[in-house]
């Protein structure tokens, strides 16, 4: 889940991401082996990884996440440790004001 399109080092993880739209974008990699993983990650790479079977990608402005029947998890914010799941994740458009030259 991102608000740019740089996640990771991949400059085009979420292309559609603007953090002037008031939506969160969000990218889901489905399980694969290591040899579909592999290709994958040079469609990742150049941004045309959006289209992949195993890709869900799309916009909303608030998102929940859980993991149901699993033991605890934390959320990864940005390497971080974050709240266990479940979190509700939600856009607050205009909250701060930015001045930029």
């Amino acid at each position: 889940v991102s608000n740019t399109s740089s996640v990771g080092g991949f400059r085009n993880f979420a292309p559609q991401a603007s953090v002037t739209d008031g939506l969160l974008d969000v990218v889901i990699v489905h399980r694969q082996n290591i040899f579909e993983i592999l290709p994958l990650l040079v469609q990742i790479a150049n941004g045309v990884h959006v289209s992949h079977p195993k890709i869900t990608y799309f916009q909303t402005d608030h998102l929940t996440v859980d993991c149901p029947g699993h033991s605890p998890i934390a959320m990864d914010l940005d390497g971080e440790r974050g709240d266990l799941l479940p979190v509700t994740i939600s856009v607050l458009p205009r909250a701060i004001q930015l001045i930029i030259p």
